[in-house]
């Protein structure tokens, strides 16, 4: 075992190198899959209902236990019940790598055409829906530091979010690494003396590196949320798989913070590993909304925490689960059947290295094996006695729609 694992560390630490290889020999950097099936993938021009276009007006007077979700690409996703409105970290840029081996950070143009975009295609008309919901945002999260999931966050809270200032929750790597950029209320969930992190499965799974503590965890900011936007997060501990021909680029922590801004994708350092319950509140402080959500698949060892929390008798309203590299995760589904879930969306599902604006892109599969059509058909198993039709509690949404729950 420690062969494999200094093997597996040997392997990493040539990650830079295979990704210059890359850039001399293109055909080396894997080419995406085929657009996933039309039939399983929710289009922005299928998502043509008036609830997929209300305004803001409208939205506030819909039916109180209305939650709007869109997809924004990689992990990230905009979630919103009333004036509550929650931000799992996006990747609007796009980097290819070969192309930004030494010089890689966010564009203010990529994430502005994006935004633009979304307000006028993805919703069928001409808004600022999206505009404003980003503006209304309060709470920010990440479960690792990669660059794919917080290098674009500097960028949007000072485009988009700075009049609200809403809290980034992220791991202690993820605060050293965005330190530079002094954003305020970034909370490193599993800071040394102030842990949110439960981490009482990690002792009994293999992982690697990064481990936190073995401790009990704790809702974040208090069991009955913030006063204001009515939204709690429990975090747990979870792990990353390898990303590429067996290679987990990019792992590691950042004990210390940086200095001057991060430029190249070795400096977002995948750090500590955590998944999410997300639990939308009413007015009394009760559950009205529970959302499970990862942007790592979860491995099967440590969903025990999670599966604690559900027997206060609320079951996953939606599981959002990562699709990218579920091969390297054997069982990952099987987190919807633990924590009852009634729908999930699948992420992480495409090819994220097109540095296109959003309306001119087209959208293909990440390369075999991490077809989303084959991870859907596991996660429709997890699904059975659903409903009538497990299918209508499953979705696979093009990035920029909004699904209503």
């Amino acid at each position: 075992m420690a062969r494999l694992t200094a093997g597996r560390r040997a392997l990493a630490a040539v990650a830079p190198l295979a990704l210059l290889m890359a850039a001399c020999r293109p055909r080396m950097f894997p080419d995406p899959g085929p657009p996933p099936p039309a039939d399983i993938v929710t289009t922005h021009s299928a998502r043509i209902a008036r609830a997929e276009r209300t305004t803001a007006t409208e939205r506030a007077a819909a039916a109180p236990a209305a939650v709007g979700v869109r997809y924004l690409g990689s992990a990230g996703f905009l979630i919103r019940r009333n004036d509550t409105v929650v931000l799992t970290a996006p990747l609007f840029t796009n980097p290819f790598p070969p192309a930004h081996l030494f010089n890689v950070t966010a564009s203010g143009k990529l994430i502005k055409a994006f935004v633009d975009d979304v307000n006028e295609v993805a919703d069928g008309a001409a808004s600022k829906d999206f505009e404003s919901d980003l503006g209304a945002v309060s709470v920010v999260l990440s479960g690792h530091a990669h660059y794919d999931h917080l290098m674009d966050v500097p960028q949007v809270e000072q485009d988009y979010m700075s009049a609200n200032k809403p809290f980034i929750l992220t791991s202690a790597t993820g605060k050293n690494v965005m330190a530079p950029f002094h954003l305020p209320n970034v909370v490193a969930l599993n800071e040394p003396g102030g842990n949110f992190v439960d981490s009482r499965d990690a002792a009994q799974c293999t992982g690697r590196g990064c481990e936190m503590p073995d401790e009990a965890g704790k809702w974040w900011p208090t069991a009955q949320g913030t006063p204001t936007s009515r939204v709690r997060v429990y975090a747990v501990s979870s792990d990353h798989p390898p990303q590429l021909f067996g290679i987990l680029f990019f792992p590691g922590c950042q004990k210390t913070a940086f200095t001057s801004p991060p430029t190249k994708f070795g400096d977002w350092r995948m750090g500590e590993v955590m998944a999410f319950m997300i639990d939308l509140l009413d007015g009394s402080g009760g559950v009205a909304f529970r959302i499970y959500y990862e942007d790592a698949p979860l491995p099967p060892c440590r969903s025990g925490p999670f599966e604690k929390l559900i027997t206060d008798g609320h079951d996953v309203d939606l599981a959002i689960l990562c699709a990218g590299n579920f091969d390297e995760v054997p069982g990952a589904e099987t987190i919807v059947k633990k924590l009852h879930a009634q729908n999930v969306i699948l992420a992480h599902w495409e090819w994220f290295f097109d540095e296109t604006r959003y309306r001119k892109r087209i959208i293909f599969e990440l390369p075999p094996p991490n077809s989303v059509k084959t991870y859907r058909g596991l996660v429709l198993q997890q699904l059975a006695g659903i409903g009538s039709n497990p299918e209508d509690h499953i979705r696979v949404p093009y990035p920029g729609v909004r699904l209503m729950y």
